[in-house]
């Protein structure tokens, strides 16, 4: 929600001034101008946003002598 407060607005602001500087604007460029600004914005606030710590409860062990098994058969020479 917070992205939208700050996408909007700044949006807004870009058509107004590209209309007072007598740019002929259509929905395509209001689209556009709005989508890039909200990507920076979403871009600018997970980088601000607070780190999370992993909350996984299961470890991962792998084991260590197991023997790694080939997916490929060794080639064969086949008789033309």
């Amino acid at each position: 929600m917070k992205t939208t407060l700050i996408t909007l607005p700044i949006a807004i602001l870009v058509v107004l001034a590209a209309v007072a500087s007598g740019h002929h604007f259509d929905a395509a460029d209001f689209v556009a101008i709005t989508f890039t600004t909200g990507l920076v914005a979403w871009t600018l606030a997970q980088y601000h946003a607070a780190p999370r710590t992993l909350s996984s409860t299961r470890c991962i062990h792998l084991p260590i002598n197991a023997p790694i098994a080939s997916v490929h058969r060794p080639a064969e020479r086949c008789a033309a």
